[in-house]
């Protein structure tokens, strides 16, 4: 009798631990792989992997944060400053990428593009993120 209390308790344990801790994380990385708008420019980076494995492993890594933290940003606001953050280290290593792609104009114009574009992404999703909490984000350019 107290073995199957057990087991019941310790499947309702787990099925807790699925719902509201792995089950938002593999939701934001889905989202951050399927987003169409910053998705598109993430490939022009990863174009240039072969110049910095390194940056592209990090930028990867701080996209997934990102997404993360924004949607616990939702939940609770003392992530923003968390989120500002994370987008200035991700774009950190992508400004040094751009340092590390060999002598081709072409590419080094789409990866230029691709970048502001990304920034510019990541900042409306920050903005809306604060308008969210009715707080005021103010961007620096």
């Amino acid at each position: 009798m107290y073995n199957y209390l057990i087991i019941f308790l310790l499947l309702i344990s787990l099925y807790g631990f699925y719902t509201f801790y792995v089950s938002p994380r593999v939701n934001t990385y889905t989202k951050a792989v399927s987003d169409p708008n910053i998705y598109n420019y993430l490939i022009v980076i990863h174009k240039c992997k072969t110049f910095d494995e390194r940056g592209a492993y990090k930028i990867d890594l701080y996209t997934r944060k990102f997404f993360l933290v924004l949607s616990e940003c939702y939940v609770n606001d003392k992530k923003l400053p968390k989120l500002l953050d994370i987008k200035k280290r991700l774009m950190r290593y992508v400004h040094n990428m751009k340092f590390r792609i060999h002598n081709d104009a072409n590419l080094i114009h789409e990866f230029e593009s691709s970048t502001e574009n990304i920034n510019q992404i990541l900042d409306n999703y920050i903005t809306q993120a604060y308008e969210f909490n009715k707080q005021s984000y103010l961007k620096l350019i």
